[in-house]
């Protein structure tokens, strides 16, 4: 029988870390652009935008740890360490995961020179500490291309703010141009970047690789009719997952963000058929009475679930029922 194992902590710990870390690589790209000029930052002395700078990015470090190391824990979207090492290998969106992997490699690269900086000629270790520039790059497509969220407004409002900064901060320390036009220059550079921000969110996701087997499996799922039973989890914090087991040795989640008063603001629903193959999506209904929804398959098809049952305390138990829909080839 499988089991949908990764726990609500795991999932949302992924998606907080990777976010979290994204704001504070940027917030540290902005004070190396501080240091990088000759003019002072007003209010603050040069040692002390060092120290925030470093600072930054070790904060940085521990969030990213906690990105990966929960990514690896995860068994829903499994990553094996050859995934996690070799970029562009993962199955789950390879080109925006590669970005990741790449981001983080010259990340470790950068914090090695770090630590031996005072062994290191200046001007190589100057050299290396500008790959910081291009691990805050990558992070970019990273999050934008893979995040889960990346079609929520206050996360693209994050992303665009943050390039739009760096984008800003960059063209008026190092721009050319004379004195107040350059201020000028430099807004409109910003403005120019979070535009395209939000282009590059409009993008549809690369669909994930799946092996031959996986997709036949995925074109000859059964259909399921019979019961279910699971376990109703509240974290406290406004997420409710409703997970537990269901038809023909099959496994569901349900995870539920809710608002002030109750009310549901985003679903997510996973389904484990018999064989591990694993189909997400969303709900179109849920209630006391019971549940429906859509999840696309790995091959690109589509099933439709619809449960009812009675609710007792913090348990459900009842029957489910699901349907194929269309199926096509993996882009």
């Amino acid at each position: 029988m499988h089991v949908i194992a990764s726990s609500t902590a795991v999932w949302y710990a992924a998606r907080a870390g990777g976010i979290v870390a994204y704001v504070l690589v940027s917030a540290s790209v902005l004070a190396g652009i501080a240091l990088a000029g000759r003019q002072r930052v007003p209010g603050f002395p040069r040692f002390a935008v060092e120290d925030v700078h470093r600072f930054l990015g070790i904060l940085a470090g521990i969030f990213i740890a906690i990105h990966v190391g929960s990514i690896a824990l995860d068994t829903v979207v499994p990553f094996s360490l050859t995934q996690l090492v070799i970029p562009f290998t993962a199955s789950y969106r390879p080109l925006a995961t590669g970005l990741g992997v790449v981001a983080l490699e010259l990340l470790v690269a950068v914090g090695i020179t770090n630590f031996f900086r005072s062994r290191l000629p200046y001007r190589a270790w100057r050299r290396v500490h500008y790959l910081t520039f291009a691990v805050w790059l990558l992070a970019t497509g990273h999050g934008i291309l893979a995040g889960t969220d990346r079609d929520q407004a206050w996360l693209v409002t994050i992303y665009a703010i943050a390039v739009g900064l760096v984008a800003g901060a960059s063209a008026l320390r190092f721009g050319s141009a004379p004195g107040g036009r350059r201020v000028v220059v430099s807004l409109g550079v910003a403005a120019g970047a979070s535009a395209a921000v939000l282009g590059l969110s409009s993008v549809p996701q690369q669909a994930s690789r799946t092996s031959s087997a996986t997709r036949a499996a995925s074109d000859s799922l059964p259909k399921l009719n019979g019961g279910l039973s699971g376990t109703i989890e509240n974290d406290g914090s406004g997420v409710v997952s409703i997970k537990g087991t269901a038809a023909s040795g099959s496994a569901f989640r349900i995870d539920l963000l809710t608002s002030d008063g109750g009310r549901v603001s985003d679903s997510a629903l996973q389904m484990r058929f018999p064989g591990g193959v694993t189909c997400e999506g969303t709900l179109t209904a849920l209630d006391q009475n019971g549940f429906s929804g859509t999840c696309k398959l790995p091959g690109g098809g589509s099933q439709t679930v619809q449960a009812s049952w009675t609710v007792s305390g913090g348990t459900v138990s009842g029957t489910i029922e699901t349907s194929t829909g269309s199926s096509s080839s993996d882009a």
